[in-house]
Parts: structure tokens; C-alpha cells; sequence
């Protein structure tokens, strides 16, 4: 094996470089086959969501184990297909104990720098650090498809959050705003547990996206009880106050980058009982749900992947954030001619 790794880091807004990192010999390793790029990464890079520098971005982990170290989640061995999820809580702390979230000490891959550690998804190899939360993944089921498990937790974990279930109130009218890859994922998972959902999109090809993958679309003359704020802006976040009926609830998941301030109606969130959720972290029970959303829900999510980036053939790692059209992106580490979709062709389910 190798004694370097090659990875991409971040240096500061809009600074990327290639670089290489000493292969630790010790503890666990995880051999990257696909990395998601999140929105997340797109405000880090631009210097909206500020993280140490230097570091390796990437949080969207799908790979094969090389090495065990102490883990959480499925039971896993040396070769096995995994998804990382990309929080590690210390289990030990007050909000550990209690169940509260919110864990001080919380280490994020792709977000937290750990001296010159491989802890980011943007490399050929990552560490597995201890009490990392493992998936098993089969190696029939396409990257393309997989790689929207993140999200999806994400949606459930901030549903839980509001409702104590890691779904809508059974038929609750429920809209998704902004057809985002978050918003994707959060229309997939609703429909998957049977609810019906609008996706309030203005933007004309995301609003023709929703309507081909079989989503209802509305501009946003609809009243709802549920609103899954998925835009990531102030505005979508007041308009998603204005879609809900009485009692209704807002669960903000969008806007983890500080993009400013809004005027919102305090009285009227008092006088019809509104309630407004926010949601920054995953629980370790959302990823099997999440996963098996999106590998049975009737979506064509493969269709969706707009850009694949083979980590060999990058010349210049801002090639990732360049294109203007992307929808939803991924970095490949296999070799050329490997079938990143394990055994399927892109579009396939």
C-alpha cells in the first residue's frame, strides 16, 4: 500500500489544491469509491460557512473498509461496502447521556480538521475514526442512488426533531420548497411513506425536473400543514411561514449558510399556532430508514446526477465548483473502467 495519499484540501474561500497526506498505519481506513459534493461544500468553498483550513471537504462517504476500528451502526467487515455517516458524537457528554443532540464535541467529517488527518470525503482514503456510524451497502445498488442517503437522513432527522417520528403526521399535506438535491431528497422520502407533497419551485428547469420525476409543482398558491424549507434562503424561509395552515410547522433544513435577515409576522406564528423547527444534525437511527427510502421509493433519482468527476482526471480541483448547471455531483475514485454503479448503468434505478 502506499505511504501517501492523495487528496484534495482547502486552503480558504475559493482555494483549492491538490496535495498529499501520510497513509496513517494504524486504526481504521475506509478506501473512498464516490464522494458527494454538498451544498454545504458550495458555501464552504465560497466562504459563506466558515471551517478550518487547511482541510479536506467532503461529507457524502460511500467506500469499501480496509482497515476496522471500534464503529457504530451495522456490523462490518474488512471489504465490505459501506456509507459513512458524517457525525461522531462522544457519547459521554450531558447531551450524549440525556439524548438532547447537540454534542459538544461533535466531530464532523469534512468539516473538522484534525491536525493532518484524513478526515474528509475529498481524498483516495479516509480514516475511520472510533465510534464512526457504518452502513452496509450492496454492491448492486447504483452510487447514483446511494449517494442521496445523506440527504435523506438529514430530511428524517429533522422530521423526528418536529414530530417525534422520522415522517410527516400521517396525511398531513406536506410542501417541499426549493428543488435543490435537499429538496429531492426530502420529496422522495415523503412520498415513500405515502403523504402527499408539492414541490414549490419557480426556478423554470428545477420546477420541469420535479414534474418528471412525478411531482406535483405549484408556484406557491398552496395552504399545507407540514413545509420542509429546502431553498437554503431568508425568502423561502418566510414564504414557507405563508404555505402553512393552522398548526401547522415549518421544518427549516436549507439555510445553514448566513445569507442575512428576514421579516417575518410574529403575531400571526402566535395567533395560528405555527411552530418552526431547525435541523443541523443526523441521528444514527435515520441512515437504514433513509437508505431504504431511496433505494425503494419510485423516484428516478439516478436520472438526477448531472456531473461525475473522476478524481484522476481532475487537472484543476475548482473544475468541482465551476460548472453552472450542476444539480447534483459526485467525485469517483475508482479506476477507469470500474462500474461506479456497481454492476448498473447511470440512469438505471
Amino acid at each position: 500500500m502506499a505511504e501517501s495519499v492523495s487528496i484534495i484540501e482547502y486552503l480558504g474561500s475559493g482555494q483549492l489544491r491538490f496535495a498529499e497526506r501520510p497513509l496513517p498505519q494504524n486504526g481504521g481506513l475506509l478506501a473512498l469509491e464516490t464522494t458527494g459534493i454538498c451544498t454545504t461544500d458550495r458555501h464552504i468553498v465560497a466562504g459563506r460557512i466558515p471551517v478550518p483550513a487547511p482541510s479536506i471537504l467532503g461529507h457524502e462517504l460511500i467506500g469499501t473498509v480496509e482497515r476496522l476500528v471500534d464503529l457504530r451502526g451495522d456490523h462490518v467487515r474488512v471489504g465490505d461496502r459501506v456509507l459513512v455517516a458524517p457525525g461522531i458524537n462522544c457519547g459521554t457528554c450531558f447531551r450524549c447521556t440525556g439524548a438532547r443532540g447537540g454534542c459538544p464535541n461533535r466531530i464532523v467529517y469534512g468539516l473538522d480538521a484534525i491536525g493532518d488527518r484524513l478526515t474528509g470525503g475529498f481524498a483516495t482514503h479516509m480514516e475511520l475514526l472510533p465510534g464512526s456510524r457504518v452502513f452496509q451497502l450492496s454492491t448492486d445498488l447504483a452510487a447514483d442512488r446511494a449517494i442521496f442517503t445523506e440527504l435523506a437522513a438529514c430530511v428524517a432527522s429533522g422530521l423526528y426533531k418536529a414530530f417525534g417520528s422520522p415522517s410527516p403526521p400521517q396525511c398531513s399535506d406536506v410542501a417541499v420548497i426549493g428543488f435543490g438535491p435537499i429538496g429531492l431528497a426530502a420529496a422522495t422520502l415523503v412520498c415513500w411513506y405515502g403523504n402527499p407533497v408539492v414541490v414549490v419551485e419557480r426556478d423554470t428547469a428545477r420546477a420541469d425536473l420535479a414534474r418528471r420525476l412525478g411531482f406535483e409543482v405549484s408556484a406557491g398558491d398552496v395552504t399545507v400543514d407540514v413545509v420542509l424549507e429546502c431553498a437554503g434562503t431568508p425568502a423561502a424561509f418566510a414564504a414557507g411561514l405563508e404555505l402553512l395552515g393552522h398548526a401547522g410547522t415549518l421544518v427549516e433544513l436549507g439555510n445553514a449558510a448566513d445569507l442575512g435577515h428576514v421579516s417575518v409576522s410574529p403575531s400571526r406564528i402566535c395567533l395560528t399556532d405555527l411552530r418552526i423547527v431547525g435541523s443541523a444534525e443526523t441521528r444514527d437511527e435515520d441512515f437504514p430508514l433513509a437508505l431504504r427510502a431511496v433505494t425503494e421509493a419510485p423516484v428516478d433519482l439516478p436520472s438526477t446526477i448531472s456531473h461525475v468527476h473522476r478524481f484522476d482526471d481532475l487537472a484543476d480541483p475548482n473544475e468541482l465548483f465551476d460548472p453552472p448547471d450542476v444539480f447534483k455531483a459526485r467525485i469517483d475514485f475508482e479506476p477507469k473502467g470500474a462500474e461506479a454503479s456497481h454492476g448498473k448503468q447511470r440512469g438505471e434505478a
